[in-house]
């Protein structure tokens, strides 16, 4: 399965962040319970927004990279007892403006070419991405990355396979999705990779999802969204739900999470679906 993720600047960057870990783990099958799929080929590319938005709400410059974790243990030593994970306190927007290196210093440096941020990679030192909880890919005391099968593209490299409709992918995640990234896939029109990924999966009939996020709506974001859905996309708004035994933002983050990975043709258990017994 080829799948195509799209970064935009509307608020929610959280949860492009897990879905792409969550892509990664899938690829390197470091998911748990959950096998390796190794047909899956996952891209995805940032608007020119994204990176700020991705840097104010996480407290973090969007990585180059998103890398599957991979816990491991040297040989003769006893396990460690996990320790109760605290999660980092994440920076306000003011601070992480004031930060020295970060200040308006906007998205990192972008080059055209073929995959060029994974060329990219090994000069720039990765961000500490914290790891979620709940999530079946929590690093033990001594971890390392295994190698990414997940690709990020430049917004402006049209050399990118998923360009063409004759390399078309199988799914178009749009996660989060801006009014303006649905008005343009409403009524056509873009001049970067992402609005072409849109234009793509939509004229060769593939699945496109779009994970709107933004409150409340205008007569006009509703009409688009009408629009969108007769040219055949589907919108899933950004709506948690809580009847999964919810108790954290991540859980909350997780149900939308699942749902839209429902949509593209990955069922992955990250929450307890209605029904389903509650696990112990």
């Amino acid at each position: 399965m080829k799948l195509v993720v799209i970064v935009t600047g509307a608020s929610g960057a959280i949860y492009a962040r897990r879905a792409l870990h969550v892509l990664a783990d899938l690829c390197a099958g470091t998911g748990s319970n959950e096998p390796a799929y190794p047909g899956l080929e996952v891209d995805w590319v940032a608007s020119a927004t994204a990176p700020q938005v991705w840097l104010t709400e996480l407290g973090e410059p969007m990585p180059l990279e998103i890398s599957a974790h991979v816990p491991t243990v040297t040989a003769g030593e006893p396990d460690e007892p996990d320790e109760p994970e605290v999660p980092p306190a994440l920076p306000s927007a003011t601070a992480a403006r004031r930060e020295p290196g970060t200040s308006r210093a906007g998205p990192p440096t972008e080059f055209f070419g073929s995959n060029v941020f994974g060329r990219m990679s090994q000069a720039v030192t990765p961000s500490a991405t914290p790891t979620l909880k709940g999530s079946a890919r929590e690093p033990g005391p001594a971890s390392e990355s295994a190698p990414s099968r997940v690709r990020r593209w430049d917004r402006q490299d049209f050399s990118a396979p998923f360009a063409s409709g004759s390399n078309a992918p199988d799914a178009v995640l749009v996660m989060p999705c801006s009014m303006s990234a649905l008005s343009r896939v409403a009524h056509g029109g873009g001049d970067d990779l992402a609005a072409r990924a849109c234009e793509v999966a939509l004229k060769e009939r593939r699945r496109l999802v779009l994970v709107v996020r933004e409150t409340p709506l205008s007569l006009v974001h509703l009409r688009n969204m009408v629009a969108a859905t007769e040219a055949g996309a589907i919108i899933l708004p950004a709506v948690p739900s809580f009847y999964g035994a919810v108790r954290t933002l991540e859980d909350a983050v997780d149900t939308v999470v699942a749902r839209a990975l429902d949509h593209v043709g990955l069922r992955v258990p990250l929450t307890r679906r209605w029904g389903d017994p509650e696990s112990a």
